[in-house]
């Protein structure tokens, strides 16, 4: 039995929920032992590599999440305030206006 393409992205981004909350380094899903279980439980997965993870799963998900916030938040009022501070590299942060 294969898993639908569905079932395999609600995988992805359950994997990728538990990597941000729980602080891992995006190589856990490549250790043997995260492989085996997976493997005993959840046999028609297909792995997912360190670097899927960084560059396509996490960053749908945040995806996801910034257009849910924007979508809350649409035709709402809100004030932004900043006090001008710079990053570690001496860059003024800022945050460009987005409608």
């Amino acid at each position: 039995m294969q898993w639908s393409s569905a079932q395999q992205d609600c995988f992805e981004h359950h994997m990728a929920n538990i990597t941000a909350s729980c602080g891992f380094p995006f190589h856990w899903v490549e250790n043997p032992a995260v492989r085996d279980f997976l493997d005993d439980f959840f046999p028609h997965t297909s792995h997912l590599s360190s670097y899927q993870l960084t560059n396509r799963v996490i960053p749908q998900q945040v995806n996801r999440y910034q257009q849910a916030a924007k979508d809350a938040s649409r035709g709402c009022e809100g004030t932004l305030q900043t006090d001008g501070w710079t990053g570690v590299n001496f860059h003024h942060l800022h945050q460009e206006k987005t409608t």
